[in-house]
């Protein structure tokens, strides 16, 4: 395994259930079957990585998120969909947030505003986008100068078997190495690699790639 960003589900756990979500809506993992803060912390330490990613679902819910962030030694990347406030998030954490905007009402935009003004209050670098925003809410974000991403779009299917590498480092909820996002959401043990074995592999079910797997990996026909 080359030192990539290692991009690291601490749960696919969420408080919302956007339908244009590229985890799609077979998600097996459960809360059990995550990592403790201990376990995860110990982890990280294998990584050898000096930048991770903390996403999911919604990392905020690891009921130790809080001790795996104030103690992780790397450059931490969170994605967060900052529904959730955080009133008693500690300062000066080598925190990036990554916020994302899922509010279908003004009053939910709202919401997501407070919360995204309050952590970057607190210092904290933050990029704020949203994805498939309905017109009256882009027009809100766009009045505070909050971007708008594009519709994300699947990646072409491509028959066959197919020569996949992969760009980045995909931990699951239980610390284990997947070589797509699509067979980590599904728990599809056929997408088990080691953590430090190769970043190429034969894929023969490149038709089911969600979104994530176009920024994660590169595919040509094999």
């Amino acid at each position: 395994m080359t030192d990539q960003t290692c991009r690291t589900y601490l749960t696919l756990r969420c408080n919302l259930a956007c339908w244009y979500c590229s985890n799609g809506t077979d998600i097996r993992w459960q809360k059990s079957d995550e990592l403790s803060a201990d376990e995860w912390l110990h982890r990280i330490a294998e990584l050898p990585c000096d930048d991770i990613v903390f996403t999911g679902g919604e990392p905020t819910l690891h009921a130790g998120f809080l001790d795996i962030v104030t103690q992780c030694p790397k450059h931490m990347n969170i994605y967060s969909n900052f529904f959730r406030p955080q009133p008693d998030f500690p300062k000066g954490l080598r925190i990036h947030w990554r916020a994302s905007c899922h509010a279908q009402t003004a009053e939910a935009a709202g919401d997501w505003i407070e919360n995204v003004t309050a952590m970057r209050d607190l210092g904290y670098k933050m990029t704020l986008t949203t994805v498939y925003a309905p017109t009256h809410i882009a027009a809100i974000l766009k009045e505070h100068g909050i971007h708008v991403d594009s519709p994300q779009c699947h990646p072409v299917p491509i028959p066959g078997k197919v020569r996949c590498r992969l760009t980045r480092n995909l931990i699951a909820p239980d610390g284990q190495r997947y070589h797509c996002v699509s067979k980590l959401v599904r728990k599809d043990r056929t997408g088990l690699v080691p953590l430090r074995g190769g970043d190429t592999i034969l894929c023969d079910d490149a038709t089911c790639c969600v979104p994530c797997d176009s920024i994660a990996s590169e595919r040509k026909p094999a």
